[in-house]
């Protein structure tokens, strides 16, 4: 792929800078040798001439662009209004009143082709922090550890939790009147959420699921009279919110885990790959796998969305598998409240058509573990690379050469400060009317470059009052405030704004009292001033003089 016409030509003027003849330098980089010498004569581009219509000149632009770039590198990436925000901030310390054009950034893409406009994925930033190329290479190096390294794929498993919400389907076609657009379906679910953990092998094998339901006690009542004996392996058990615990980690590795990987051989270990849950921390856990001959190798933190086997391969699948299974089952049967029957019968759907020995080995593969290629998840969108603090290499922006001579001639003139490059055009128009020696290369130089100066600091005046109205937000939001109950008309049923607005009044008149922290983290309301002082008053040690009182 060949190289754009400016990057061509800055590098054909280096070469005639250095002592090379304009048509070798044109005939060496594919540059035509008229436009070559136009160039290093100081005359300027249609860039540069159309720069002058332009809002932002050529130097803001290219910071803005390296801005945007480096935002998005860090997770950051600004929206089409905090970017159009920022640019007009630079516009406005041009000192112009206008606004940007409606259209304004689709021409401004066009000039930077390095950027676009594109659609955003959010993703938890201890995500982003986690899933960096020195964890995903310190997991790596874990598994050419003499104790790791020869365990086979057979042997090696990968466990994790995931969470369903009991009765959630997806949006569908339904059949309606031809006018409407949409149409609104009633959803009577009650949502309760319900986790369930899974476990599969390096070799596509996938372990008996655990259950684990939102309660106290497990209902007889959740699981269907017939035709159940597809749950006769399956694991139940329920918690307060619905996940695991540490109680009911140790008991499903003692329960299923170690009986159900069981070797022929005593002596062969197994691998165990964990997401660092707190359950699998435990001293109990640990030790039952050491004793057991499991090695455990637990994911860095916040990284399982690139890492883990199961992430990558099953769970996305399973849960889209078991929506659709659970959407067509409460249709087909008109259940307008289906319950936890429903969601075993859907999930067992689900299970059996994508917890399948082909999607098992794809996440293995995708994560890079089987077979090894650590190349896989540090090539990943997600991953974050290099130093969160460096900034983007700058976009390069080929300036004209400089001419071999200055302006001798200068003329003064009474013109007002220029506070931009805007300013400085007319100012070089004012002085060529006087003097055509301003016209000259060399003098457009002298401008362009205390231009350039002029808008850079108005570049990071912006940026530094952008910085000082968020940490200014930021800083009104963490400062305490003081607390006080507005005491309601008892005439009325409800509070009114007005009284509101008293409470405050009489708050601010008080003015300058610490906020009562102590009594707001004990959960009490706060009394007035007098109650307050009372209540001092009370909490006082009195110590009393026997000899004066005798007196």
């Amino acid at each position: 792929m060949s190289l754009p016409v400016q990057l061509r030509t800055d590098r054909a003027i280096d070469d005639v800078l250095r002592g090379t003849s304009i048509r070798e330098a044109s005939k060496r980089h594919l540059v035509d040798r008229t436009y070559l010498t136009r160039r290093i004569n100081g005359i300027p581009t249609k860039e540069e001439v159309d720069e002058k219509k332009q809002v932002l000149s050529r130097h803001q632009e290219t910071h803005l662009a390296n801005w945007a770039i480096a935002q998005g590198r860090l997770g950051y990436a600004p929206p089409m209004i905090r970017f159009r925000f920022y640019a007009q901030h630079i516009l406005k310390h041009n000192g112009s009143t206008h606004t940007l054009g409606k259209n304004w950034h689709s021409s401004f893409f066009k000039r930077h082709p390095a950027l676009k406009c594109l659609k955003s994925k959010l993703i938890d930033y201890k995500r982003v922090d986690g899933a960096n190329t020195a964890n995903i290479n310190l997991f790596f190096d874990r598994f050419d550890t003499p104790e790791v390294q020869h365990i086979p794929l057979r042997h090696t498993y990968n466990a994790d939790e995931f969470g369903l919400m009991e009765g959630v389907g997806d949006n569908g076609m339904v059949v309606g009147e031809l006018y409407r657009k949409f149409v609104l379906v009633k959803d009577h679910q009650k949502r309760t959420w319900t986790s369930i953990l899974e476990c599969v092998s390096g070799d596509g094998r996938v372990l008996d699921p655990l259950i684990i339901f939102a309660g106290k006690y497990v209902q007889q009542q959740w699981f269907p009279d017939k035709d159940n004996e597809v749950y006769a392996t399956w694991k139940f058990e329920t918690s307060p919110n619905g996940w695991t615990n540490n109680d009911i980690a140790l008991k499903w590795l003692r329960s299923v885990f170690i009986p159900q990987t069981k070797p022929q051989d005593s002596d062969q270990w197994r691998l165990l790959i964990l997401d660092g849950h707190g359950s699998h921390t435990t001293e109990e856990f640990m030790l039952e796998c050491y004793i057991h001959k499991i090695w455990l190798l637990f994911l860095p933190a916040h990284s399982s969305h690139v890492l883990q086997p199961l992430d990558l391969g099953v769970f996305s699948a399973l849960k889209r598998a078991y929506r659709r299974a659970f959407t067509i089952s409460a249709l087909l049967h008109c259940n307008p409240n289906p319950g936890k029957q429903e969601f075993l019968h859907a999930y067992q759907l689900a299970r059996k058509e994508r917890l399948i020995s082909v999607n098992i080995l794809a996440g293995w593969q995708a994560s890079g573990i089987f077979p090894r290629n650590r190349s896989k998840p540090l090539n990943s969108r997600f991953v974050r690379r290099g130093d969160p603090d460096a900034t983007s290499a700058p976009i390069s922006a080929f300036p004209t050469p400089p001419a071999p001579d200055f302006a001798q001639k200068m003329s003064a003139v009474d013109v007002q400060t220029p506070k931009s490059s805007r300013d400085l055009v007319k100012l070089q128009r004012s002085l060529m009317a006087v003097d055509p020696a301003f016209g000259q290369s060399a003098a457009r130089l002298l401008f362009r470059k205390v231009g350039k100066a002029l808008d850079d600091n108005i570049v990071k005046l912006t940026a530094a009052e952008v910085q000082t109205d968020h940490l200014t937000n930021a800083l009104e939001k963490a400062r305490p405030q003081k607390r006080r109950r507005v005491i309601p008309d008892p005439n009325k049923d409800f509070v009114e704004l007005h009284e509101v607005q008293t409470e405050k009044a009489r708050l601010a008149a008080e003015g300058g009292g610490e906020s009562d922290i102590h009594s707001d983290l004990e959960g009490s309301t706060l009394s007035d001033s007098g109650s307050e002082k009372s209540s001092e008053a009370e909490d006082c040690i009195e110590v009393r003089n026997p000899d004066f009182e005798s007196t």
